[in-house]
């Protein structure tokens, strides 16, 4: 978009990207409820800026000066003939005259451009020395004016009427650059010094024309001439050009242009080309400096577009820090209960599953033939004891979801009393969206919902038991010679198991079958889990017992974690959803590519334009 030199071309296109962006910028912020780009420099950019964006390339060059100084003269000789009328008394131009190229065909453009006339066409050169007292701009199309250049002849600033000086002002308004004529007799003139100084506060580019001058006389004169034009208007000429006196080539629409050194004015004349130096080597500059006062409005740090960012930015940390107030009292800080019945139950059909064929027969058999009477035997003589110790129980025989649910709605409920609280202690921010989120929901339809989510839940699902199938491939990879031993002694279980049965039942011991049945079978394969998974394994090495007890912990953690994480998942979408996500979608605002596009803009090089002499030169050929 931009370039070391930039360009006018260049120019433009940010202007409307930077519309653009903002235009995005709005419509994003809308639903946050944020302040919308808007102030002064948003005026600047619609009023100003952005119409220039939709003229052709071209310059607005207005002569200006007081009276009797040769304007007239000055206009005829950038056009190429005879327009605006030239006399030697000073009867003066009463209305500007625009001369515009031929393939100018739109007067609506003109009439937008001269927003202050009533814009008409030019008949004759008398038209703008008519006395009216409405505001008329004449036009005139013109073969000979270069495409890239409009001329325009200006009323008097230094005359009597009052209405000379609103349209002078008019002009300025509308104009790129100024072509300030000036004579010896008027150049410090009062009315003259105070509409260029007008000018250089309004940051309109001035190229100073001392017309009439006698190259030879005048030589010590002109310098003096114009550092008193910069003292007293302030004035920073982009150039000056000096023009010897010939009534002659006044008539004629010949007059002669040479240039010396703006800074001190002491260099040698230099004979040159006003007209292909204003469309050529200055014309980015010009039309880069025209805009500069407006574009440096729009980019004020303490009241333009960048002010507004850091509102943004300011805005974007109060949703972050209630972002960070919601998810620290929203956290699951839930102390989860552990199916360790079935843990061992998926473990034990781990290990089953990997037994050879004749083995598993066997284990399966004598699970199906002796483990029916044994656990009716049990219910009958144990019964009582049973009910004794359900509530230890049910975690581990099957009812683990009720102990569940309980420490879910535990939770829910100690976290409705937190959002409560920080409805009537957050800030300004987060207040009001908990309001609408806690009376927009019913704290009991809520919990139907989770408990029939719940309901759904698989104590183990396909994920979780393949992790742990995984966990335990890796153990005994990691220990291979002790599970060979395992799988030694579990073979000779399996030819043992029915004797060892049946000496235990017919013996007496029938209360203790189950357990010591268990008892033997892990003795046999080297592992199980017992309560928060401390793990025994027999026969094995303190570093097995050390990597078993390691990988029941990682189960038991990664069992807790995806229980938590559904349980998240399920009050974002039932109760938190809409809430983080706008409160998200606030605090991403400064990241958002628009914001990033804009400053970019901002980043335009307009002052590069200026840095040198040939700056403009050198962007024409760029652009």
């Amino acid at each position: 978009m931009t370039t070391a030199t930039p360009c006018y071309a260049s120019f433009v296109e940010c202007i409307r990207h930077l519309d653009r962006q903002l235009v995005l910028l709005e419509r994003q912020l809308k639903p946050l409820n944020v302040a919308p780009p808007q102030g002064e420099w948003r005026a600047q950019l619609q009023r100003k800026l952005l119409p220039q964006t939709e003229l052709p390339e071209i310059i607005v060059a207005a002569v200006a000066g007081g009276t009797n100084i040769g304007k007239s003269a000055v206009f005829n000789t950038l056009a190429g003939l005879e327009v605006s009328k030239v006399s030697p008394l000073a009867s003066g131009t009463k209305h500007p005259v625009c001369l515009v190229p031929t393939s100018w065909d739109d007067r609506d453009l003109l009439a937008r451009l001269f927003g202050s006339f009533d814009v008409r066409p030019c008949s004759s050169p008398e038209d703008p020395l008519v006395e009216s007292a409405r505001h008329q701009l004449f036009y005139l199309r013109q073969d000979s004016l270069p495409p890239r250049l409009m001329l325009l002849d200006t009323p008097d600033v230094d005359s009597d009427a009052e209405v000379n000086w609103e349209r002078a002002w008019a002009i300025l308004q509308s104009a790129d650059v100024l072509l300030a004529v000036l004579t010896q007799q008027k150049y410090n003139d009062a009315a003259v010094r105070r509409f260029f100084k007008q000018a250089v506060e309004a940051d309109k580019p001035l190229i100073v024309l001392f017309n009439q001058i006698d190259l030879d006389a005048d030589r010590e004169a002109w310098p003096l001439w114009l550092d008193q034009f910069r003292k007293t208007t302030g004035a920073s000429p982009e150039a000056v050009y000096l023009i010897p006196f010939d009534r002659a080539a006044a008539q004629s629409a010949a007059l002669q242009f040479h240039a010396i050194d703006p800074a001190d004015g002491r260099s040698r004349p230099t004979p040159a080309d006003l007209r292909s130096e204003l469309i050529q080597r200055r014309f980015d500059q010009i039309k880069l400096r025209t805009l500069r006062g407006a574009w440096r409005q729009l980019c004020d740090a303490r009241n333009g577009l960048p002010a507004y960012l850091n509102q943004l930015r300011g805005a974007a940390a109060e949703y972050v820090e209630a972002q960070r107030v919601l998810d620290a009292k929203a956290k699951l800080h839930v102390a989860w209960p552990l199916p360790t019945k079935v843990f061992q139950q998926e473990i034990w059909q781990w290990w089953d599953d990997s037994r050879p064929l004749w083995a598993g027969a066997i284990h399966r058999g004598y699970r199906w033939v002796f483990g029916y009477p044994i656990r009716k035997i049990k219910d009958f003589l144990g019964r009582k004891e049973r009910n004794a110790t359900a509530n230890a129980e049910d975690a581990k025989s099957g009812d683990y979801h009720r102990c569940e649910w309980e420490a879910i709605s535990t939770f829910v409920a100690d976290l409705f009393e937190q959002l409560e609280q920080i409805a009537v202690t957050g800030n300004t921010l987060i207040r009001p969206l908990l309001e609408r989120l806690l009376a927009g929901k019913s704290r009991s339809e809520l919990l139907d919902r989770l408990k029939a989510a719940h309901a759904d839940l698989p104590t183990i699902d396909d994920d979780f038991r393949q992790f742990l199938r995984s966990e335990l491939d890796n153990l005994r990879r990691e220990y291979p010679k002790v599970v060979q031993w395992m799988r030694v002694a579990d073979n000779l279980a399996a030819v043992a198991r029915p004797t060892i049965s049946i000496v235990l039942f017919w013996t007496g011991a029938h209360l203790a079958a189950e357990a010591g049945f268990q008892i033997a079978a892990e003795a046999a394969i080297g592992g199980a889990t017992t309560v928060a998974g401390e793990t025994v394994v027999a026969g094995a090495g303190e570093g097995m017992r050390a990597a078993a007890t390691r990988t029941f912990r990682h189960l038991e953690e990664r069992y807790a974690d995806d229980r938590r994480n559904w349980l998240a998942g399920l009050l974002r979408r039932e109760l938190l959803g809409e809430t983080l996500d706008h409160l998200a979608r606030g605090a991403a605002v400064p990241a958002l590519p628009a914001v990033a596009e804009i400053e970019r803009c901002l980043s335009f090089p307009i002052d590069a334009a200026f840095a040198s002499p040939t700056a403009g030169a050198k962007s024409t050929a760029a652009g």
